[in-house]
């Protein structure tokens, strides 16, 4: 069991970073396609706002986040909202 913990921690220091160094010049792990909108080279990410009863701030709320200068794609999530949330968040 001694050796099977010290072998993890090994792979986990030194044979993960030795992976790394191997796999990210020959592309392994990479998405393939057009790069998102922004700065070249730059991530894009995912923003999930959760709104329930937010129909008088959650316009502005996405105009703000698609406003970043970092490339992002938003997700409204809205279950249930007795107000028109769902329809002002498009």
């Amino acid at each position: 069991m001694q050796l099977l913990a010290l072998s993890l921690l090994a792979w986990t220091h030194a044979g993960w970073s030795l992976f790394l160094r191997i796999a990210v010049p020959a592309g392994l792990g990479r998405v393939r396609g057009p790069a998102p909108a922004g700065r070249p080279g730059s991530p894009g990410a995912t923003v999930v706002v959760a709104a329930y009863a937010e129909e008088t701030v959650i316009a502005e709320t996405v105009r703000a986040l698609l406003a970043q200068d970092h490339p992002c794609e938003v997700v409204v999530a809205c279950d249930g909202s007795p107000d028109a949330t769902a329809a002002r968040a498009r």
